[in-house]
């Protein structure tokens, strides 16, 4: 038996923004607030008891009552969000903002979500730009310099491989122990089976980073070509969404580097807003690209790869296992591989 359709209330405000209000009844919030309380109480440690073991009721007297049910509520709000779009067939675009009118212990859930929507967008003559940017496509090759500077890098970081101690020989680069570029060495960094071998997979993927490089470029090229030629209003709320998700990278480089955001933005002598003010007009550029490859594939009937969401989800689910809801997971992963089908039709255009 399939799911009743959510009942809610829109409302369209200017600027391409969309209001959703709605509710939902206690009896349905109450089995999120069991599993949101089963959650909890792993974690939970309560004296008397072994750490995952105290009676729920515990639990929820001493983690509060009204802790509780926020977090039952952000579970079920994760949940009827994706489930809205899709009954009602909205574009949304971005981030909502999703705020917690009424909670309170036997009332049902008041929420209402405030999320962009598509803007009405003229397009300027995306084919054409597309292959004038194709036209232009510069070829890749890798020198032999290329190919000595990045050997001579790794043996630099490998020198540590050299025992200190070991007397020097002929078979020895006498240049600060640098190892050896031989068969032996290289069979160390890899499945390579000699030292011709390794020189050519190098060689591919210095290529390989160099076309990146390019196609990065290009397609940035192509972006910013598109945006001139199109007209359309970007929803603020979508440049706010692209950056939170510029700083969530940081963040993440940053967390990934050993550091501390805080004292990473202190050394840089910045504030977060600062930064976030300086890549305000980044951000603009992002939203409005994400707006026209979306609208490309609206015209030209363009999917995602279902094969690679499916794959994608998969790994993200047992990543990220009921933290995150499988519908949040599969629209963001549609989302992404939708712009990049839309950016590999573009780059087809001859």
């Amino acid at each position: 038996m399939s799911e009743k359709k959510i009942d809610v209330k829109m409302e369209n405000k200017e600027g391409s923004i969309l209001e959703i209000t709605g509710s939902l009844p206690w009896e349905e919030l109450v089995s999120y607030k069991e599993k949101a309380l089963t959650r909890i109480a792993e974690h939970v440690e309560i004296d008397g008891f072994r750490k995952g073991n105290a009676p729920l009721d515990r639990v929820e007297q001493e983690y509060g009552a009204m802790r509780v049910l926020s977090e039952a509520a952000q579970d079920a709000l994760g949940d009827i969000y994706p489930r809205i779009v899709l009954e009602n067939t909205l574009r949304v675009i971005g981030s909502p903002d999703i705020a917690l009118t009424k909670l309170a212990e036997g009332n049902p859930l008041e929420y209402k979500i405030t999320t962009a929507v598509f803007p009405e967008i003229t397009l300027g003559d995306y084919k054409k730009i597309a292959i004038d940017a194709n036209g232009k496509t510069e070829t890749v090759s890798v020198e032999d310099k290329e190919i000595e500077e990045a050997i001579e890098q790794i043996r630099k970081m490998n020198a540590s491989v050299v025992d200190p101690e070991h007397e020097h020989t002929d078979d020895c680069d006498h240049s600060g122990d640098l190892p050896e570029l031989n068969d032996d060495f290289v069979k160390t960094l890899g499945a390579f089976e000699n030292v011709a071998d390794f020189k050519e997979k190098l060689t591919e993927n210095i290529k390989a980073q160099k076309q990146q490089e390019v196609q990065a470029k290009s397609r940035e090229a192509m972006m910013e070509q598109m945006i001139e030629k199109s007209s359309f209003d970007v929803p603020e709320i979508l440049v706010l969404s692209e950056l939170d998700k510029m700083i969530a990278q940081m963040k993440d480089d940053v967390m990934r580097m050993g550091l501390e955001f805080d004292k990473y933005l202190e050394h840089m002598g910045k504030s977060e807003e600062e930064l976030k003010e300086e890549w305000k007009d980044q951000a603009k550029k992002r939203a409005q690209s994400e707006l026209i490859l979306k609208e490309i594939a609206s015209k030209e009937e363009i999917k995602p790869d279902e094969e690679k969401v499916s794959q994608q989800l998969e790994m993200m689910k047992e990543q990220y296992g009921n933290e995150v809801p499988e519908a949040n997971m599969r629209l963001y992963l549609e989302s992404i591989f939708l712009n990049e089908a839309v950016l590999g039709w573009l780059e087809e255009q001859k």
